[in-house]
């Protein structure tokens, strides 16, 4: 006999996101069980038996045990194999008892596996990386995320060419910092948590027609500082209006600064050489122009209130793109940009504002015709998380905290619990389907059939059920309300708090009125 966990599935999950609505509970099964009951994933049954030579009802836990798998998804060296099918498997449960998983990833998304969703299968996994770092982090790394594998391997053959180009004139050539926002740096790992051996600070080699220099480089606490070598022998007439620039994705033929880095523990290891490729632009001063972004609280009337961080100015050629950033400041609700947040440098400076609201901790509104008090069991009740997209303004409603806890490790601002929703065993319980915009990234959510099916014949993804909540006389109103000026995702947002609907609306957003009713 063996004590195995069983997962079942809640509401669909999506091909989009790598996590999924899970109860858990330990049942005892004979080793004699299908393997459907503790592999339910078909495509992984699939790998694992070609992989091992073996046919799917041959695969047992015991089997397992004794087995290590290797897979290189999409490999330059492989073409068809049956590895590139890891990116389909949305459900690794089962593969917590093989003894070794080891996947080589050239070119291919490390955020697309699943697999980082399971715990006990990363305990057991080893990640080997090298060539294009880009394609495999394309949201940035997340030096968190490495930490959950058994270990990570990074070939020094590689490059990673997230910073954007860094343009120099004749006031600013000697010196320049790169924060690790800029790089799509996150959790860098601190110096109390590197291992001996690690090296953070070198030398940048650059070559222009000919004519090599150096920049001295050092890792920070929220960045990277450069430094020029010998500026009081540097002849700026040799680079201006040229470029340095790498373009090889397996190893650079530009400026770069190379790191090693070892951290971990017992359990996890991660360690190798970066490459961080740095290209550079020299320039006349006078053909420079500057954007601030600047950041501010407004009130409820739409009036600025005070500035809330500190102003960001973003410096690049006239006619060449800028991008400026949002940021997740703690206590305060983004709501709005005034100007543009991108385009390309002008002439004149310009100023980009980032509008925010305060948080204020919200009240559940009164049942409408309130039921018996309790008469929702709590052992039905599911909290409903909210997170929020600060790039481009979607909010995710979710009962899953791994898709919670997910979605926030790539960047996306936790909002906690939004509302409740209950069990579907509940017998009173009322689903609530979810839509995704393939196009725009915006999730939708609707009791209503009809709408459902007239959303989705517009061309977004149905994704089933997505929570279930309960009737009018038993629950809280949970209000929805529309932006009218949204271009893209953002368009909706789902609060049990009236307060903050009601300064929405007073923002321009549209009522909707009641969208549904929370259990709490």
């Amino acid at each position: 006999m063996l004590v195995l966990p069983i997962t079942g599935i809640f509401a669909l999950t999506p091909s989009h996101f790598s996590a999924e609505t899970i109860y858990n509970e330990t049942v005892t099964v004979s080793t004699s069980v299908g393997i459907d009951t503790w592999m339910p994933d078909k495509t992984l049954q699939e790998i694992i038996a070609n992989k091992l030579g073996k046919n799917i009802d041959e695969l047992t836990p015991d089997l397992l045990s004794e087995s290590d798998l290797y897979l290189s998804p999409f490999a330059s060296y492989i073409s068809g194999s049956i590895d590139d099918k890891l990116y389909d498997v949305l459900n690794f449960s089962g593969l917590e008892y093989i003894n070794s998983v080891n996947i080589i990833l050239e070119t291919t998304s490390l955020d697309a596996l699943n697999i980082k969703n399971y715990p006990d299968v990363c305990d057991k996994t080893t990640i080997l990386m090298n060539h294009n770092l880009d394609k495999i982090f394309p949201k940035g790394i997340d030096f968190s995320d490495l930490g959950k594998f058994h270990s990570v391997d990074i070939d020094p053959h590689n490059t990673y060419k997230k910073p954007p180009m860094v343009t120099l004139n004749q006031n600013n050539y000697t010196e320049f910092f790169i924060s690790f926002d800029e790089m799509e740096i996150y959790n860098f790992p601190t110096s109390e948590d590197l291992l001996e051996g690690s090296m953070l600070s070198g030398q940048v080699p650059v070559s222009i027609d000919g004519y090599y220099f150096y920049y001295d480089f050092e890792f920070l606490a929220d960045g990277v500082q450069f430094n020029l070598a010998n500026p009081e022998t540097f002849d700026y007439s040799k680079v201006v209006n040229k470029t340095a620039i790498t373009t090889e994705d397996t190893f650079p033929d530009g400026p770069y600064a190379q790191v090693y880095i070892q951290y971990g523990d017992e359990i996890h290891m991660v360690h190798g050489i970066i490459n961080f490729c740095i290209d550079l632009k020299f320039v006349e001063a006078s053909d420079l122009s500057t954007v601030t972004a600047e950041y501010w609280e407004y009130d409820t009337a739409g009036n600025p209130v005070k500035k809330i961080a500190e102003d960001e100015p973003f410096t690049g050629e006239v006619g060449t793109d800028y991008t400026t950033t949002q940021k997740n400041i703690p206590g305060y609700t983004f709501v709005k940009v005034a100007g543009e947040p991108t385009g390309k440098y002008a002439e004149k400076d310009v100023t980009v504002t980032y509008i925010y609201k305060k948080k204020t901790p919200s009240t559940p509104s009164e049942p409408n015709n309130p039921g018996t008090p309790g008469s929702v069991p709590d052992e039905v009740l599911l909290p409903v998380w909210r997170a929020y997209n600060f790039g481009d303004g979607d909010h995710l409603y979710t009962i899953s905290r791994d898709e919670y806890d997910w979605i926030v490790g790539l960047g996306w601002q936790a909002e906690e619990i939004a509302f409740y929703s209950v069990t579907p065993a509940y017998e009173k319980a009322i689903p609530a389907y979810r839509l995704y915009n393939p196009n725009s990234g915006e999730h939708f959510y609707t009791l209503s059939e009809a709408e459902y099916e007239a959303v989705a014949a517009k061309g977004w993804n149905k994704e089933g059920i997505g929570y279930y909540m309960v009737p009018e006389n038993l629950g809280y109103a949970i209000y929805r309300v529309f932006n009218p000026n949204a271009t893209g995702p953002g368009s909706h947002l789902f609060t049990k708090s009236r307060e903050e609907a009601d300064w929405l609306i007073s923002l321009g957003w549209e009522d909707e009125g009641i969208a549904f009713y929370s259990a709490r």
